[in-house]
This record gives structure tokens, sequence and C-alpha cells, in this order.
């Protein structure tokens, strides 16, 4: 059976070029001029993915996304936002988008990205949000790439560590939180049981890191010290202890806890 995609876009000439080469690849392609028409599309009918545009005279993208997303029974169909504006991935990244081409594009890779988010949800894999508290995001931006192509939907947000790492998990909603043991400017155990008091964050997944050259101690007072802490960390709700923050164990991390 085909796979129904709902085109949402107002742009007459882009959108019959794109219904062509849809079909060609064997897809059932339905228009929509908008963000309102694609929801009553979709009232009336399922569609396996959604490709829509940023910019329409009516409901643009983001309000569609956003809409979409918040509907029960809508919110998993896969969305892919194609559109000339680079500067607002990061924002429908936040509301759980699938995937985010910048025109112009070559065809063949929006079908690698469409074929990509189908099979996500074939297989049940569920978007994430996570928050890393970090002064260098090097490594855990290198990493993303590579998830990606293993097929995981994920948000990863960064923030330095001198920000309230409660406050930011609050306010972003996050499914996984990584964070420094050993930042002075918080006590571990206090964020750990504050974050887990929140009926909301049941399933919150907590992380640790250390990084222990910031320590001031070595040898076996580190060990013992390291030990202790992890201990009391994980009486307190931890759920997982990574030692150092970097490309290979932020990448370990994720196909761990980002896999269902």
């Amino acid at each position: 059976m085909k796979k129904k995609i709902l085109i949402v876009d107002d742009e007459r000439e882009g959108v019959n070029y794109l219904k062509r080469k849809l079909e060609q690849e064997n897809f059932e392609p339905i228009i929509a001029q908008d963000g309102y028409q694609g929801l009553r599309i979709m009232a009336h009918q399922k569609v396996d993915a959604i490709i829509t545009d940023s910019s329409m005279s009516e409901m643009d993208g983001y309000t569609f996304c956003k809409r979409v997303k918040e509907i029960k029974g809508y919110s998993d169909i896969p969305i892919l936002v194609c559109t000339a504006y680079a500067n607002e991935e990061k924002e429908f990244r936040k509301i759980g988008i699938d995937d985010y081409i910048v025109k112009p594009f070559k065809f063949d890779y929006l079908f690698e990205s469409l074929n990509r988010i189908l099979n996500q949800v074939s297989h049940n894999i569920k978007f994430k949000k996570v928050l890393v508290q970090a002064d260098q995001s090097a490594g855990i931006r290198s990493a993303l790439q590579q998830i990606k192509e293993y097929g995981f939907r994920i948000d990863v947000e960064v923030v330095p560590q001198s920000i309230n790492i409660i406050e930011e998990t609050i306010r972003h909603q996050s499914d996984i939180v990584v964070f420094n043991a050993l930042d002075k400017g918080m006590d571990p155990e206090i964020v750990i049981t504050s974050l887990k008091s929140y009926v909301e964050f049941k399933d919150l997944k907590i992380v640790l890191y250390t990084d222990e050259n910031n320590l001031g101690i070595k040898g076996k007072n580190c060990e013992m010290y390291l030990d202790d802490l992890k201990e009391r960390c994980r009486q307190a709700g931890a759920d997982g202890w990574i030692g150092s923050l970097n490309r290979d164990s932020f990448l370990n991390l994720m196909f761990e806890y980002c896999k269902g």
C-alpha cells in the first residue's frame, strides 16, 4: 500500500513538482494550501507523514506543526519541514518535528530523509528531548549527525554550567538530563531529588558525568570520593553515570536511552 504524504505549502509550482516526484517514488501525495486545510484533511483521512513549508499566508508552518504535535492521534505522525529559512530549525526542533531541510535541496536528500522518518515510526522510536549541561559542546554536536543517521528522533539543548539546571529542565520539558556532578554551584543530590519530585518528570532519566581535573584531589582519595558521590546520587534517584563527557560517551549514552 502506498504511503500517504501530506504536502502543506502554498507555493503552487514547487508543490506540483514535489507531487510528481513523490508519485514517481510510489508515494501518494495529498495537497494542502495552508495549515488550516492540512488539519481539515487530516480529520478525514489518515496520512503517514507530513512535508510542510514554514511560511504560508494562512496558518504558518510552525503553528501547524505545533497543533499537530498537540492533538492526540496526530502527534506521532512524522513531520519534515522544507523551508528557505535556515535560522528557524531550533524552534521547530523544540516542538518535535522529525527533520528540517533548507531550500534549495536535492530531491534525493529529501527522499532519504522521508524514508528515514517513516522507518522511525515503524520501529516505534520515540522523540526525545535531551538537556546537556556543558561548557564545551563540540563533541556533542559532532555526535548528533551519527545519532540521527541511526533513525533516532532527538532534540539536544546544550546549556552552560552556570545555568540553573532545574529551571532549564522544566523549561525544556526534557526526557533526559545530563549534568556535571562536580559543578561547585549546586549539590547533585538536591538537583536529582528536586527533579524526581515533579509528577510530570516521573519518567525523566538523569545521567551524571564528572570532570576529575576540576576536583582538586588525586589517586585513591579521588576514587573514594567519586565512589561515595556515585552511591549518594544513585540513592537520590540518578539513572546513570558516564565519567567524562565527550563525543564517544555521549554517543553511547544516546544509544542506551533513546531507543524506545
